[in-house]
């Protein structure tokens, strides 16, 4: 592996150790707090009668986990991508800007794709399950086998003060506890060998497939790409399969050397630790070529297919102004601050290729509050954007924010418009300068807001029925036009005026 592919490589490692640690934490701080609970209840003489209505704090504590989880999870999404599009974007860029060829185009360009793949790792499914609700299969171990725990020592004549001594034990050292001091309860209970390991595992192949994906995606947009390797993890222990796909020479490009669209499914198999990398050509060769395709286009047919299809679509036109009066039935005032700031998320967008909302009020357009993003991430709304979102009367404001990307509102824009009475209209400033909009006007809050999120995903998974490039390196081709279907279908589900207004 060059230097690209082993930081690559170290960025995921990385992350799967830090996210096994933190995983052992949320569970073992769960089990902690049902045992503290269990204990203080022993100090007042109801430790009974909790342990009789347990139930609902097991269920409570699964709710905590699979929250934590989701957030883990989306968050090393996010950096498992990052790593696996690592090697093809830093060589990418190196390759231009050694042929003084402008690289912020395809910067741009790996953001969105970036995007692209987290999206699509979040929704993939695999036994008719997304990842949302794998989690949550995971997450109600903490209520099933902390449960049996309960009940079978109470049943057994256990001290409520030593049932909580054994839910410590056992989420930090594993059913081996009660193998040794409880063989006759380990009988009766089927219980997992370590609490955490199940989501530990789903974290790993996650978080494996992610980079995966990110690699492959990168191969894509990398015109110096000659192929992807499948390396063997230097553990020594690697199964037949991964073996199989290391040695496999059928298209002709080395062993374990394949075309991107012939890659084997990666990774081969739960706790894989085999590794991807891309295989290029040499620099000086390539960034020689990119100099004479500089100068004469059609030397290097190649490369200007290339340019076409990743750096010249990705360029910006020309900032329009919309008749927002129109559009929100909004005063003149309103229209022109919108257009004002909607000019400036363009701006900003070309400058840090990253995200910022804006919250106007409706009558007058004048500023509530605005955030940026962090690094090339989604706006991560603070206390006080939130606070002001509770707080503010309803239908007083309009969201305004931008994707560097070409695609329309994402599953949490629209949570906003749902969730918060206070918001009027959605509002988007896309990278290529195509704006759209979602009008709450006709909206009504009730109890469907607490359903968007498994309504969205319904939604979701039954147009992507439609799309069978959602599963293969064509995703990008159909990406934006199947997201605005999503988008038109759930805007009809809770009565959303929804439209591109350029």
């Amino acid at each position: 592996m060059d230097r690209l592919s082993l930081e690559a490589r170290k960025q995921l490692i990385e992350l799967l150790l830090r996210q096994s640690k933190e995983i052992k934490e949320i569970y073992i701080g769960s089990v902690d707090s049902i045992a503290d609970e269990i204990k203080k209840r022993e100090l007042e003489g109801t430790a009974y009668q909790y342990i009789e209505m347990i139930d609902d704090h097991l269920r409570n504590e699964a709710l905590t986990v699979e929250d934590k989880l989701i957030k883990l999870f989306d968050e090393g999404l996010k950096i498992s991508v990052e790593a696996g599009m690592h090697q093809s974007k830093q060589a990418t860029l190196s390759f231009l800007k050694k042929a003084h060829i402008d690289w912020k185009p395809i910067e741009r360009a790996y953001f969105r794709a970036n995007t692209a793949v987290v999206e699509k790792m979040k929704q993939r499914t695999i036994k008719g399950l997304n990842l949302s609700d794998r989690i949550w299969e995971k997450s109600q171990q903490v209520r099933i086998s902390i449960g049996q725990i309960v009940q079978q020592a109470i049943a057994e004549g256990e001290h409520p003060v030593k049932v909580a001594e054994l839910l410590e034990r056992y989420v930090r050292d594993g059913a081996n506890t009660f193998v040794v001091e409880y063989p006759n309860m380990m009988e009766r209970m089927p219980l997992k060998m370590d609490l955490s390991y199940e989501s530990l595992r789903l974290a790993r192949t996650e978080m494996a497939a992610a980079f995966g994906e990110g690699v492959k995606e990168g191969a894509e947009l990398n015109p110096s790409n000659l192929g992807i390797q499948w390396g063997l993890s230097n553990a020594g222990n690697a199964c037949d399969v991964c073996k199989q796909n290391a040695a496999n020479d059928e298209d002709g490009l080395g062993p374990g050397v394949y075309k991107v669209e012939n890659l084997p499914d990666y990774p081969a198999h739960p706790n894989c630790l085999c590794y991807l990398s891309e295989v290029l050509e040499d620099t000086d060769a390539f960034v020689d070529r990119l100099i004479e395709w500089n100068r004469d286009p059609s030397s290097q047919p190649d490369i200007e297919q290339w340019y076409q299809k990743e750096i010249k679509s990705t360029n910006h036109i020309s900032y329009q102004s919309i008749n927002w009066t129109q559009e929100l039935s909004v005063s003149q005032t309103t229209s022109n601050e919108l257009n004002y700031h909607h000019q400036q998320l363009n701006e900003f967008m070309k400058t840090n290729k990253r995200e910022k909302a804006v919250l106007l009020n409706v009558d007058d357009g004048k500023v509530l509050f605005e955030q940026e993003g962090h690094s090339e991430d989604q706006v991560i709304l603070n206390k006080e954007f939130i606070k002001l979102l509770k707080n503010s009367p309803p239908k007083s404001i309009i969201f305004a924010h931008n994707h560097p990307s070409t695609t329309t509102f994402s599953s949490s824009d629209i949570d906003k418009i749902i969730r918060y009475p206070s918001v009027r209209a959605l509002t988007l400033e896309c990278i290529d300068g195509s704006k759209y909009l979602i009008d709450g006007k006709n909206y009504s809050h009730s109890w469907k807001a607490f359903f968007f999120g498994s309504k969205y995903d319904k939604i979701y998974n039954n147009i992507a029925k439609k799309y069978p490039q959602l599963n293969d390196s064509s995703i990008y081709d159909v990406w934006d036009q199947f997201v605005h279907e999503v988008t038109q279908e759930i805007s009809k589900e809770y009565n959303l005026i929804y439209k591109k207004v350029n």
